[in-house]
């Protein structure tokens, strides 16, 4: 008996042990937060939606990527509208867009593809600065013809010419056949018909005489004189026959005519003189022509003979001319030179003298002038006048006889200057006497 109550305390000693050590074990798992393995039976037999589902890993900070501007490429985050370097607007293509280039006129920037400026009209092929220049010749009174009290003498004009077409202007045909445009005064009848004319002076020349023009580059005749009626209607008519026969242009008195250069210049004449002039005509007509003329020049016969300064009548109808419309005036009857003048956008020839001319074997003035006055055209094909050049010239190759044969004056010399001063005003010498008895 003695032994039984140890066995007793030994078994309880084990137990209290055993609950000590699964005490100690549960403490121990909740610290580490491990977990006492599940039997197999029990996972056998537990539903599967109560399977602790796994914690997902967490994706990677994706790295930030960057676009190219769609004009200058530099790197731009994806979001940007507005480039901050070139200002482009990410949102248009530049294949879209166009590309500006100044008008080559008033410089605001255009299409480059547009072949007119939409703000000035200026079409691009077009160079603004490009400018061509022409010249109009123009010269004095041309006599191609003798007076009848000494036809065909030999020192007469058609006693010297004879049949020698190119003898009258060789001198100056080089100057004719380089400008755009030639115009004469001339100052006789041409007819074959040896007809009776009670003219103190009555001049004419066989009708083959227009080959002296047409063969020298004269390209406008003005026939509006006091000798174009010298042989009547008849030499009159007889004389406009043989201009039209050798394709010479020409305007008659108080009408007008528009002739077109080889250049498309479009030249107006109208011709004017001083045996009642209309100035209501006179206006009307030169307006007309201003409408449709590149240029307009006003062939007006006037002034007193002898003359070396204008007359106020001649101012005064001048002016009126260029008013009107005429870019020039160009004036003759007087067979002296008379001065120049420059009047608001024009220019006038008061009287360019004598040139070829067969009314006197030795008139006492011999000087004259080939007066050309340059014209300028623009891109645009607008026409303005431009500078004129005066070249000193004698109505004849000798000083003391006439040999019908305009000839160049040399420069530097008494006779050239003379003939420019005479031109700008400034001549002194007194005025020739012409007498008629």
């Amino acid at each position: 008996m003695k032994y039984k109550w140890i066995r007793w305390i030994v078994i309880i000693a084990g137990i209290l042990l055993v609950a000590e050590a699964a005490i100690f074990a549960v403490a121990v798992a909740r610290q580490t937060g491990a977990s006492r393995p599940v039997p197999q039976t029990q996972l056998a037999t537990q539903p599967k939606d109560e399977l602790p589902e796994p914690e997902p890993e967490p994706e990677p900070e994706p790295e930030p990527t960057t676009i190219a501007c769609r004009s200058c490429t530099v790197q731009l985050m994806p979001d940007t509208v507005i480039c901050p370097y070139c200002g482009w607007d990410q949102n248009l293509d530049p294949a879209d867009v166009p590309v500006l280039i100044p008008c080559r006129k008033c410089g605001e920037d255009m299409d480059e593809t547009l072949a007119v400026c939409p703000s000035c009209d200026w079409e691009q092929a077009l160079d603004p600065d490009f400018k061509e220049t022409f010249n109009i010749t123009m010269v004095g009174d041309c006599t191609l013809a003798s007076d009848k009290s000494n036809y065909g003498a030999w020192t007469t004009f058609v006693g010297v010419v004879g049949d020698d077409y190119d003898y009258p202007f060789a001198n100056v045909r080089p100057i004719f056949e380089e400008d755009e445009f030639t115009i004469i005064n001339l100052e006789c009848n041409l007819t074959d018909k040896s007809i009776y004319s009670n003219m103190y002076f009555s001049f004419r020349g066989p009708t083959a005489y227009t080959k002296i023009m047409s063969g020298s580059s004269v390209e406008m005749v003005s026939y509006s004189n006091n000798h174009i009626v010298d042989y009547g209607q008849s030499g009159y008519d007889e004389t406009i026959q043989a201009l039209e026969n050798d394709g010479l242009a020409y305007v008659e008195r108080d009408s007008s005519t528009i002739y077109e250069t080889e250049n498309g210049i479009v030249i107006g004449v109208y011709a004017g003189m001083f045996w009642g002039f209309d100035e209501k005509d006179l206006e009307a007509e030169i307006r007309e022509l201003d409408k449709t003329c590149d240029i307009v020049i006003a062939s007006l016969h006037w002034g007193d003979e002898g003359k070396y300064r204008p007359t106020a009548e001649q101012e005064r109808l001048g002016k009126l001319a260029i008013d009107s419309g005429a870019d020039i005036v160009y004036g003759h009857h007087p067979h002296v030179l008379q001065k120049i003048e420059t009047y608001n956008d024009g220019i006038i020839f008061y009287s360019l003298g004598n040139f070829s001319f067969g009314g006197h074997t030795n008139p006492r003035d011999k000087d004259t002038v080939i007066a050309q006055q340059q014209i300028v055209r623009d891109a645009e094909g607008n026409v303005t006048l431009g500078e004129t050049v005066l070249i000193p010239c004698c109505v004849s190759g000798k000083m003391d006889a006439n040999t019908y044969q305009p000839t160049l004056y040399e420069e530097g010399t008494e006779e050239y200057d003379r003939v420019l001063s005479k031109l700008d005003g400034s001549f002194e010498g007194p005025d020739l006497v012409v007498k008629y008895d």
